[in-house]
This record gives C-alpha cells, sequence and structure tokens, in this order.
C-alpha cells in the first residue's frame, strides 16, 4: 500500500471515530437545549394566558387544552429529526472535505518522495542515467536526496572497478594458464616418461584445459551481470534452435540421444544476438549433459515460448537452487555448474521468465515472455 493511501486509511479511522463521539455528544446537547427552550416557552405561554385571562378557571382551561399542548410536542420532535439529519450532513461533509484536503496536502507534501521513487525506478547502474532533479525546501527530503546521490556515486565508482578488475583477472589467468599448457605439452613430447607420468600430465592438462572454460564462463556470467551487451534486435529463437541442432548433432549421436523440434510460430524476442545464442546454446547443452544414453530431446516453441524437456533421472531438482551458480544436482564431467544461472541471467535481462518442472520422468525448462 502506497504511503498517502495507508496515512489516508489511518487518518479516516481516527476522523471516524473522533467526528461519531462529536455527533453523538452535540446530538445531545442540542436535544436537551431544545428541550429547555420548549419548557421555557411553555411557561412564558402559561404566564401569558395568566395574564390575559378574565379569571382564574378561564386560564386554567386555555392551559389544559390538548392542542396546544399537542402542538408543542409535534414541533419538539419535527425539531429532533432535523437535528439528526442536519448531523448525519455536516458529518459526512465535514468527514470527505477533511480527507479531501489532508490527501491534497500529503500528496503535496510527499511530491520530492515520489519524484526520488521514480528516479530510482529508471536508475540502470552503468547506463547513461538523467540528472536527479528534485528540488524541494523540506530538510528530510533533501538530505535524502544527498544521501541518494552520494550512495550512487559510491556504486556506479564501485562499478567501474569491478569490471576492469574483472577484465584484468581474466586477461592475467590466461597467460600462466596458456604457459602452463604449452610447458605440458612440450613435456610429453619427452622420450624419458614413463606411462604413468603422462597419465597425470593428461590430468593436469584436463584439469587446466576445465579452468579455463570455468574462467571464461565467469567472465561472461560478470558481463551480462554488468550489462555489457547493450545491442539488441529482433532475435528468431527458432532459427537458432534449427542451426544449433545442426552443429550438435554429431555430439547428440555419440549418446545416440534423438532430438524433435515441433515450431507451432516463430518466437520473436527483442534481444542481443549473442545473449539468444547463448541462450539457447545453454538449454541444448544443459538437456545434452543430463541426458541419458539413448535418451530424447524435445524442444518445443510457439508465439510467446520455448519449451525443452528431456530425459536423465527418475527425481525432480530442486527448483529453489537450480538457477543458482555452480548447483548441480548430480555432478557431471564436463559442466561448469554455470549453464542455468546464465540462463536465469539472460532472462532477467531481457524479462524474460524461466521456469523448471518434472512431468512424467521428464525435466523440463520453458523460457516465455515476462507478464
Amino acid at each position: 500500500m502506497k504511503l498517502i493511501y495507508k496515512i489516508t486509511v489511518r487518518l479516516l479511522i481516527i476522523l471516524f471515530v473522533l467526528l461519531a463521539a462529536w455527533a453523538v455528544f452535540f446530538y445531545f446537547t442540542a436535544k436537551n437545549e431544545m428541550k429547555e427552550e420548549v419548557q421555557e416557552a411553555v411557561e412564558n405561554y402559561s404566564e401569558y394566558v395568566l395574564e390575559h385571562s378574565s379569571s382564574p378557571e378561564e386560564a386554567l382551561a386555555n392551559l389544559q387544552n390538548e392542542n396546544v399542548i399537542y402542538r408543542v410536542e409535534i414541533d419538539n420532535e419535527d425539531v429532533g429529526e432535523s437535528i439528526i439529519q442536519s448531523i448525519i450532513i455536516l458529518y459526512l461533509a465535514l468527514l470527505l472535505s477533511i480527507l479531501i484536503i489532508n490527501i491534497i496536502v500529503y500528496y503535496r507534501s510527499m511530491r520530492p518522495l515520489y519524484g526520488l521513487l521514480k528516479w530510482l525506478d529508471n536508475y540502470v547502474i552503468g547506463g547513461e542515467n538523467a540528472e536527479l532533479k528534485n528540488d524541494t525546501n523540506i530538510k528530510e527530503f533533501y538530505k535524502l536526496n544527498e544521501a541518494v546521490k552520494r550512495q550512487t556515486e559510491r556504486t556506479e565508482k564501485a562499478f567501474s572497478e569491478q569490471k576492469q578488475f574483472i577484465g584484468n583477472a581474466s586477461h592475467e589467468m590466461q597467460t600462466p594458464i596458456a604457459v602452463c599448457r604449452n610447458r605440458l605439452e612440450m613435456l610429453m613430447e619427452g622420450e624419458n616418461l614413463t606411462e604413468e607420468q603422462l597419465g597425470e600430465i593428461y590430468k593436469i592438462q584436463h584439469t587446466l584445459t576445465h579452468i579455463v572454460k570455468l574462467n571464461k564462463t565467469l567472465l561472461f556470467l560478470t558481463k551480462i551481470d554488468n550489462g555489457q551487451f547493450p545491442d539488441t534486435q529482433e532475435v528468431k529463437i527458432g532459427v537458432l534452435v534449427d542451426g544449433l541442432v545442426d552443429d550438435f548433432q554429431e555430439a547428440f549421436s555419440y549418446k545416440n540421444i534423438t532430438v524433435s523440434v515441433d515450431k507451432k510460430d516463430e518466437f520473436v524476442v527483442r534481444m542481443n544476438e549473442t545473449l539468444a545464442l547463448a541462450l539457447v546454446s545453454n538449454l541444448l547443452k544443459n538437456a545434452f549433459v543430463h541426458n541419458e544414453e539413448g535418451g530424447e530431446i524435445d524442444v518445443c516453441i510457439d508465439k510467446s515460448a520455448i519449451e525443452i524437456k528431456n530425459a536423465g533421472g527418475d527425481r525432480s531438482l530442486d527448483q529453489e537452487k537450480i538457477f543458482c551458480r555452480f548447483y548441480q544436482g548430480a555432478k557431471k564431467e564436463g559442466s561448469t555448474g554455470l549453464g542455468l544461472a546464465i540462463i536465469d541471467a539472460i532472462c532477467k535481462m531481457y524479462k524474460l521468465q524461466v521456469s523448471y518442472s518434472f512431468d512424467k520422468g521428464k525435466h523440463v525448462f520453458c523460457v516465455m515472455r515476462g507478464v
């Protein structure tokens, strides 16, 4: 609930109770006052009758006249009903006017806060952001604006240093890793190595290859998080699927995996083409790596989503952790545990929705347009 509405509701409850108490008090006070006025009017009338009567008997007969007393009582009841109606009308009008005035005052007073919130909603770290123009003479809002400016400046500085560090670290790591791999290759060419030593060198090379792959994947994921893929265009997901299925056909054949593509309509998304390729590629790689020998991969594409099903295991994965970095339901050789994290990061960047489910012994991943 918005702040202004929450304040209004609280104010409405308080005013309702206070004005109701005031209305009850006013009603009984006015009623008692009216009774006193009626009694005083009757007494004055009695004195008038006594003064203008020729005899006591005539005065008594006039005072006991039922028509006069009845008329006085009817007037008293009419006045009471009029008071109640007037109180109700006055109560509602007063309550409504107080609420309208308070809403206007609160809204005008909170305008700097709404301006700041709107600016923060449109703010993108590392992007081209408009300058915060939120002039106000309210001390608290002025301090809040200044605090937000200082925080965004620190965030931008940390973001810039982070990108520079990641780029430098990635570049610096590649060089020693390449040197180590080259030296190992030269060592393997030696004639004095035993078969056991060659096996150990091969294991080291395999580990270095995994480190290189992990380094590139982490760097790619960080670039996604930092928004370093600004260029966008209309991308046809179905076309990417057709091309990647052909590229991966040899790998699929190695495990006797059958791939079927059901393209009901073209799924077109406006996004960076490199990231679109990475999204589809990681979906297919995940379906391949975590599939079983002789399994199946079913791809279904329509106008608003792409769905990929694959066999592999008889239990559902942890839906709360599956898109976390380095999470692996079952450790697979060659897997970095970052494929689904990359899919999730790309979907969040372009406001797509990615979901996982387990249906009839198959793992189902679906990427659809955000609602």
